[in-house]
């Protein structure tokens, strides 16, 4: 990963302009289904529910053709629960970093293998909140690096996103501390020189 596009100091982008009095919440990839978009959807809906208003969930992600239908599923979800002006599904965009920059939390609930805009969030100093799937316990380190919730579980989720929201500034706090060793283990010049050195190895 190129962590240089992490380390600049970027503008609110347009889509958080007018937003500074809400926690905004940022997930990013395509619509698929593997992406179980519709837990995180219910998540929102159940913390509105509760009274939680001053949130927005912004999804950053292409819709691919095939997948149409669940876009249009996902919006008629919003619409049913009356949260389409809490939920924002904002397409493709080419300035994801400013985005995680000036986001409060990310959110993934994926059953998908390795989550590179899980370490882009951590990169961007961002607190995490993600499922317990296998790979992502690994990126994670096991929940050291982020906020784990069980997977496919609307309601563990709400109970997660309270905790972390509650405590919002111990965790950006906590967030910003990782965040430049998380910088340089991912970086591109370390994983050029971890893959040297098992060359070296595999030489010798």
């Amino acid at each position: 990963i190129d962590s240089s596009k992490f380390e600049k100091n970027y503008e609110i982008p347009d889509i958080y302009q007018g937003a500074s009095d809400i926690i905004k919440l940022c997930v990013v990839g395509n619509i698929r289904g593997a992406r179980t978009y519709d837990v995180i959807i219910e998540a929102i809906h159940r913390l509105v529910t509760e009274g939680l208003v001053n949130i927005g969930l912004y999804i950053i992600g292409n819709t691919p053709k095939e997948e149409q239908h669940l876009l249009d599923y996902y919006t008629c979800t919003c619409k049913k629960y009356r949260i389409e002006d809490v939920v924002h599904f904002v397409g493709s965009r080419n300035d994801v970093p400013a985005i995680l920059q000036h986001s409060d939390i990310y959110i993934m609930s994926s059953i998908e293998t390795f989550g590179i805009s899980i370490v882009e969030a951590m990169m961007s100093g961002v607190p995490v909140i993600v499922n317990d799937f296998d790979v992502i316990r690994e990126v994670t380190v096991e929940g050291k690096l982020a906020t784990l919730f069980k997977t496919n579980d609307a309601e563990d989720l709400v109970e997660k996103l309270k905790m972390v929201i509650n405590s919002l500034s111990q965790y950006k706090n906590e967030a910003r501390e990782r965040m430049v060793n998380i910088r340089n283990t991912y970086s591109l010049t370390h994983c050029i020189n971890e893959l040297n050195q098992l060359y070296k190895i595999l030489m010798n």
